[in-house]
């Protein structure tokens, strides 16, 4: 994940959409919540887990935020502050039908490596490995996008089709990574490794190598039996480091 987070980030924060992981993530809050809430009243364990019923949220959120995207043509940005606001109202309903938080969902909101089960590794493996392919073979098509997006479409890149899988690429490391670090957590780690590297980097493969790197240095927090204090840390640590490089700058 810490090589996933800026892979993605970079294409994210270019493409102007930083807070689409913070959207992201509450309605994958919202599709875990709805999972607990039916093993709850069911009294037993679904066919589907919760983590795969926050995925499917995910996906179908990040469909939903490119849709709304193309309504709003003039106003692109609106369609992440849309499916936040809905995603969160969706949590509040599962979660009040559910008579309130219980320790599974507490783990969801502040990550723990320590509940992460078997069944869901194997899933996030797969899911690394397919985004890693998929970047890899689209990296042109990504960039081109990113950066110009007229002249990509005038070269022949399929634009809408190569928007789809990136926006569901990023579904699914959202919804994969939650289980590890927490909701309120997923955007730092996203953004703030690429807004400290891009300060610094002279070029887009650069800020992407520079962001891992950050990303990288806070690994060995994950061997701290201390979850809540080492996500904190995590963030904090690349908060440091903003503040660093930017003062750097000014001067």
């Amino acid at each position: 994940m810490e090589l996933l987070h800026p892979l993605l980030g970079a294409f994210i924060v270019v493409r102007r959409l930083s807070l689409i992981a913070d959207a992201l993530s509450h309605v994958t809050l919202a599709g875990i919540a709805f999972g607990l809430l039916l093993e709850k009243k069911t009294g037993a364990m679904l066919i589907t887990p919760p983590f795969y019923a926050g995925l499917g949220f995910s996906i179908i959120g990040s469909v939903l935020v490119e849709r709304l995207r193309r309504v709003y043509i003039a106003f692109q940005e609106l369609a992440i502050p849309i499916i936040l606001s809905g995603g969160v109202g969706l949590s509040v309903i599962f979660i009040s039908m559910a008579n309130g938080f219980n320790t599974d969902l507490y783990n969801y909101l502040f990550g723990s490596v320590s509940a992460v089960s078997r069944q869901d590794l194997y899933s996030i493996i797969i899911i690394a490995i397919i985004v890693c392919v998929v970047v890899f073979l689209l990296y042109k098509e990504l960039f081109l996008l990113s950066f110009d997006e007229e002249q990509a479409v005038v070269t022949g890149i399929h634009a809408k089709r190569i928007h789809f899988i990136f926006i569901v690429l990023t579904a699914l490391v959202i919804a994969a990574s939650i289980r590890i670090v927490g909701v309120l957590l997923v955007s730092a780690l996203m953004t703030l490794p690429v807004a400290a590297s891009i300060r610094i980097a002279k070029g887009f493969k650069q800020t992407i190598i520079y962001a891992i790197i950050y990303g990288g240095s806070r690994s060995y927090y994950r061997t701290s039996s201390w979850i809540l204090f080492r996500n904190t840390t995590r963030r904090n640590h690349c908060t440091v480091i903003n503040f660093l490089i930017d003062w750097n700058h000014t001067d």
